[in-house]
């Protein structure tokens, strides 16, 4: 069982992103987890 299967990403909707449409690219296969260059998460605190 693969929960990444059960994701639809084409009618998936995140908020507050700097770059369209990257919240997507969160939700990544098993075999892409160590892909750094796909994800562009920033996480402030303090702002």
């Amino acid at each position: 069982w693969n929960l990444y299967t059960k994701i639809d990403k084409y009618n998936l909707q995140c908020y507050n992103e700097k770059h369209d449409d990257s919240g997507k690219d969160v939700f990544r296969a098993w075999e892409e987890q160590l892909v750094r260059s796909k994800v562009y998460f920033v996480f402030d605190l303090f702002k």
